[in-house]
């Protein structure tokens, strides 16, 4: 349980941090999302909604693994599948995602067996 617990806390963190500066065209985010476009606004949107979610698992405890089982495999494949389709290993996006991705894998594994 504290994995999953865990891994929500990332996304919050990780993920609404992320959102946040996108959505606010902080500079720091020019270098590894290039510049301002509606397609980084809507990778934002994604972002925040994970985040929400992730906080909607924390506080409706009921609900905290239902959430995690279908938003950590969703995150896992995404993020497997940009470091495929990118192609940049030292990328901080990249080794971001397969960072998260390894733990969320983690916590998946914890709820399944």
């Amino acid at each position: 349980m504290i994995l999953v617990i865990a891994a929500h806390v990332i996304n919050i963190i990780v993920a609404g941090a992320v959102s946040f500066l996108i959505l606010t065209k902080h500079h720091s985010m020019d270098a590894v999302y290039q510049k301002d476009t509606h397609a980084r606004r809507i990778l934002a949107c994604v972002y925040a909604s994970i985040a929400e979610m992730s906080l909607v698992a924390l506080l409706w405890r009921p609900y905290l693994i239902p959430i995690a089982l279908v938003l950590f495999p969703l995150q896992i494949i995404y993020k497997l599948l940009s470091a495929v389709f990118v192609h940049d290993f030292k990328n901080p996006v990249i080794i971001s995602n397969l960072s998260i991705a390894t733990f969320h894998t983690i916590a998946l594994l914890s709820i399944v067996y």
